[in-house]
């Protein structure tokens, strides 16, 4: 029974980190610098669900589970586009998982350390803004229209990219250091 409720409060956390990202995706409606840069959010507001999950969970599979979760969602929703998206999202969360064993399960740098290759995962969601640019601009056009892809295409170059995998990385650290403060009375016996 105490298994049981353990599995349902962690799928539960999982399902928590995929809403939290995908919330982050909103504010994109506004702005195409909003829709560029929402991984940078999603690190922010899923470290809240990672870090709960993981101070319980001193095993590998956290960062796996969660990128797995977020893909499914994504090819559900039509939203993962192409394999290298899917395999973004996924490959992430277990590289994220390779980096918290090889540092420590139990240990609170082993979620700093991991927890920002889970959040620059979700970029695996706009991958092709990068990869394949005009098919993106195109459907950028259909969704939001010209204006919207004009401004959204001049963030399809690598400087961007980059840009955004250090800001998604450093908005993830914050993102567990702030976890870490607000969850601490109940996880403080974990780690």
């Amino acid at each position: 029974m105490k298994d049981t409720i353990k599995f349902f409060s962690i799928f539960g956390m999982g399902l928590l980190y995929v809403v939290l990202v995908l919330l982050s995706c909103f504010p994109g409606f506004l702005h195409p610098v909003l829709w560029v840069y929402f991984p940078v959010l999603g690190a922010l507001m899923g470290a809240f669900p990672f870090y709960w999950i993981a101070s319980r969970w001193q095993k590998f599979g956290v960062g796996t589970l969660l990128g797995v979760m977020l893909c499914l969602f994504c090819i559900i929703t039509g939203e993962a586009q192409g394999v290298f998206s899917r395999l973004m999202m996924i490959m992430c969360g277990v590289i994220a998982d390779i980096v918290r064993l090889c540092v420590g399960n139990s240990s609170k740098k082993g979620l700093y350390i991991s927890y920002p290759f889970l959040a620059i995962g979700s970029s695996g969601w706009i991958i092709r803004l990068w990869t394949h640019p005009d098919w993106y601009y195109e459907n950028a056009i259909e969704e939001m229209g010209t204006e919207y892809a004009d401004t959204l295409a001049t963030f399809s170059n690598p400087l961007c990219y980059l840009l955004l995998v250090f800001l998604t990385a450093a908005s993830s650290c914050l993102g567990i250091w702030l976890a870490s403060k607000a969850l601490k009375k109940s996880s403080e016996k974990i780690i």
